[in-house]
């Protein structure tokens, strides 16, 4: 077996497998657990109609793993069509403001993403509906 420890800490394992009826290579992603969950296969499966070769990507494994799933030919450069909706600032020990309702142009928007990026495997971040991220960042 094969690993590799991505930038973001995920770490990646390769494995080939054979069976009467299957035969090729695993990726699997590191878990909380700490077990490799198969997420990619690619092999050659014996069916009714012969030798076939497929890939398997599962798709939700990936997605709860934290993977964006990105399609051939996808040009979009930013991982998520997400919006800055508003923005979190600390003034002091227990003094925050939320501030919200400004439209940013695509540009601003997109500079601001820019740095971001730079920064995106520091820190932590929360997501989920906007109860969830309220009770979660009051802890």
């Amino acid at each position: 077996m094969q690993k590799k420890r991505l930038a973001t800490g995920k770490v990646v394992g390769a494995w080939s497998y054979e069976s009467p009826n299957y035969a090729g290579i695993t990726v699997g992603v590191k878990n909380s657990n700490g077990d490799l969950q198969p997420v990619i296969h690619a092999e050659s499966v014996r069916c009714a109609d012969g030798l076939v070769d497929r890939v398997v990507i599962h798709k939700s494994e990936l997605k709860k793993l934290g993977f964006l799933i990105v399609e051939e030919g996808e040009t979009e450069q930013r991982p998520f069509k997400d919006s800055i909706d508003g923005i979190l600032i600390s003034h002091g020990a227990d003094d925050v403001s939320f501030w919200e309702g400004f439209s940013l142009s695509e540009e601003d928007e997109e500079a601001i993403w820019s740095i971001l990026k730079k920064y995106d495997t520091q820190g932590c971040s929360v997501s989920g509906t906007r109860r969830e991220v309220v009770e979660e960042v009051i802890k």
